[in-house]
């Protein structure tokens, strides 16, 4: 696949709502679940890299991108996998590898704990149990929270530099795509009695929040490689997801903090390609 080959970008109609999804190259399904607050473009430039012999699809959770928000806001991550099997079903994809990152990676471990038989592999890429820990709804917040409208704007600065603007190495193109992504998120309208200073953002955070993972991942019973950064600070629960998996086996990337595909796609797409193939 030419590294400059971009993905197609289309809609699917669900029971709640469209879905927006990037599609590139074809052979083998690949699902990709992105982190809060972005999108599928998220991986857009960079599908190439693993679409040599598969087909890629990039899913956009719902509420995020341009795929809707749904009639009545979700409070189970139980409904985020539902929106998986929509997303599939209607692409015609029996079963699936499936690489996950940050809260796409709480989705894809709710579907597998549901809809093991519909995938092939499974990589878990940074997931935590945030309700495990003293102070975790704290954390959650501090990463994925409603910034209000200023008149002066400033927001806007807050939102850029939560998004990597005022790093000297910064692709400022991608920060903006970043911004953009942000901004769809940031309103707490009609959810401010369920959600509270989550926003809309919060959305799949609350969900996560009541989910048993630990309970849940016993479930799994795919193939699955649980992937933490050497410097991340998530890496606590490591073991505790490759021991609850009955299938999973775990890596350590060098990292200095979170692994992050826009910082380094080489070795993500080499993590993917290693385990897949």
């Amino acid at each position: 696949m030419d590294e400059k080959s971009m993905p197609k970008r289309n809609m699917i109609q669900t029971p709640d709502g469209q879905i927006e999804y990037r599609e590139l190259g074809e052979g083998k399904p690949l699902l990709l679940l992105h982190g809060l607050p972005q999108s599928s473009r998220q991986y857009a430039r960079h599908m190439w890299r693993v679409a040599k012999d598969r087909r890629v699809i990039a899913m956009t959770m719902m509420g995020c991108g341009q795929s809707a928000r749904p009639p009545k806001p979700y409070t189970d991550l139980n409904q985020y996998a539902q929106t998986v099997l929509w997303l599939i079903d209607e692409l015609g994809i029996d079963k699936a590898d499936i690489f996950s990152t940050h809260t796409g990676s709480a989705v894809s471990v709710a579907f597998a704990a549901l809809h093991s038989n519909r995938i092939n592999k499974l990589i878990v890429q940074e997931p935590f149990n945030y309700a495990a820990i003293d102070g975790g709804r704290d954390r959650l917040f501090n990463a994925h929270r409603y910034y209000p409208v200023k008149n002066d704007g400033s927001h806007l600065m807050e939102i850029w530099q939560k998004s990597g603007g005022t790093d000297p190495e910064a692709d400022l193109n991608r920060v903006m795509e970043k911004v953009i992504d942000h901004l769809i998120l940031d309103s707490r309208e009609d959810v401010e009695e369920i959600y509270g200073d989550f926003g809309w953002e919060g959305a799949a955070p609350f969900c996560m929040l009541k989910y048993d993972f630990f309970e849940e991942i016993k479930k799994i019973t795919v193939p699955t490689l649980i992937v933490h950064g050497s410097g991340s600070f998530l890496a606590a629960q490591h073991d505790d997801y490759v021991n609850g998996i009955p299938n999973a086996e775990g890596i350590r990337p060098e990292s200095p903090s979170l692994l992050n595909l826009d910082k380094n796609p080489e070795q993500w797409a080499e993590i993917i390609n290693n385990y897949l193939d």
